[in-house]
């Protein structure tokens, strides 16, 4: 029984020492970042456009005269010469931003792998990755510039040489100007107009309204701008809206006064009642992460073995990794490609509203009322007018510290062999002492 404990226990240990880590397998974390600005929200490349066009003269010219001959006994002769170039005019240069987006992707990446594997044996990987709650998507909204500058660009020069054997001259400028003025500027975007001209500064909302009898329509650009945390990004604004005069309508089809007026620095306004359709814009913007691994594998001499390529990382844990025969172990050295596309679902709404103004005076300049202002939007219905899915251009590509995974070494294969010889030699020890008894 004594010898029979002692085989065991040598055995035992013998199988502990034969693999320390194998029951600890490797934990590996990074943290990437993607970010991109400046891409359109209509689909791949930049979002501004700009154009320029130049309205006047330009020039370039060198003309000379006479001409010096170039002999074994030297030179000789004269030769006299003009250059100008330049350009009068006006330059002209328009500018436009569609809206543009902007992503910003940090992503926490976590991958277990195994400490020890066999030669010749394959094994896998598993991963995951989190997206942090500091993602955020940003839009800017369409804004248009356009400018004229003045240009008066002009330059002159003279020389000359003389050559009797050898030569002397030189050369003078005449005129060197470079003079540009703009005169006129305007900038459009969805909450103003602003104009310049000749340094006169005008600024007004850019909203028109006009009044067609009963009905008023106000037009106005959408501001579809905006920022959000998280990869979903959701807008609206409204660009047209269509009231009719239900009031004036009334009085008007019943014969009586109207409901508003006024006599000199007296003015009133009974009820002011306006219903109509309003027309808007809504858009939802979806960043969709995409992360891409290659894994380069190599031997603990760093002499490359293979490598697996473009493995989605939703897919890793299928991807199959070997461990060559006869060596210690490898080297995996993982390089992410972190990128994504961009969906644009953009729609039409149209939504009845209705607005009611009562009892508003006005006295002298002081204004009293309105005791009645109200206003509520109704739920109409929307038309899908634009949907479009599209990769945005820049992927970050982040190169990751390598891990190690090892192969038994031919000693640790032997004390596992020590370990099942003396569990082995224990176990029919015993047998021989009971058949014996």
């Amino acid at each position: 029984m004594k010898v029979f404990r002692k085989l065991s226990a040598l055995g035992i240990a013998a199988m502990i020492l034969a693999f320390p880590l194998s029951v600890f397998p490797g934990d590996y974390q990074v943290d990437l970042t993607y970010e991109s600005s400046g891409n359109s929200v209509w689909g791949p490349g930049p979002s501004s456009y700009s154009a320029s066009n130049f309205i006047g003269k330009s020039w370039n010219a060198n003309p000379s005269i006479g001409g010096v001959a170039h002999t074994w006994l030297g030179d000789y002769g004269a030769e006299a010469w003009v250059k100008t170039d330049g350009k009068i005019g006006i330059q002209n240069t328009i500018s436009v931003d569609g809206g543009s987006v902007a992503v910003s992707l940090p992503v926490d990446f976590t991958l277990n792998y195994p400490d020890i594997v066999s030669n010749g044996q394959s094994f896998h990987l598993n991963s995951g990755y989190t997206v942090l709650p500091s993602a955020s998507i940003s839009s800017t909204p369409f804004n248009a510039s356009l400018s004229s500058d003045l240009i008066f660009d002009v330059y002159a020069a003279a020389g000359g040489e003389l050559c009797v054997v050898g030569c002397v001259g030189g050369s003078w400028t005449v005129m060197d100007v470079n003079v540009s003025k703009r005169f006129f500027s305007a900038t459009l975007s969805p909450d103003e107009l602003e104009v310049d001209i000749a340094g006169i500064h005008l600024s007004t909302p850019s909203e028109l309204s006009q009044d067609f009898g009963f009905v008023n329509a106000t037009l106005s650009i959408p501001n579809l701008g905006g920022s959000n945390l998280g990869t979903k990004l959701q807008t609206q604004d409204e660009f047209i809206e269509v009231m009719v005069d239900i009031d004036a309508i009334a009085t008007t089809a019943l014969g009586l006064p109207p409901l508003e007026g006024g006599i000199g620095s007296v003015s009133y306004n009974i009820l002011d009642m306006e219903a109509g359709p309003v027309f808007g814009l809504a858009q939802t913007l979806k960043f969709n992460e995409d992360l891409v691994v290659d894994f380069e594998v190599r031997d603990l001499d760093n002499n490359y073995l293979y490598m697996l390529t473009d493995i989605s990382a939703s897919a890793i844990k299928d991807a199959t990794f070997v461990m060559p025969g006869g060596g210690n172990g490898i080297m995996v050295t993982p390089t992410f490609h972190l990128g994504g596309s961009l969906y644009n679902s953009t729609s039409l709404t149209i939504d009845p509203r209705l607005s009611i103004e009562a009892l508003t005076f006005e006295l002298f300049g002081k204004t009293l009322g309105p005791v009645i202002d109200w206003e509520a939007t109704g739920d109409g219905f929307d038309i899908d007018i634009y949907g479009k899915n599209y990769c945005l251009p820049k992927v970050a590509i982040f190169t990751g510290a390598s891990f190690t995974v090892s192969a038994p070494e031919p000693s640790i294969i032997a004390s596992l062999l020590c370990g099942f010889a003396f569990l082995g030699t224990g176990f029919f020890a015993r047998q021989r002492r009971k058949n014996v008894r």
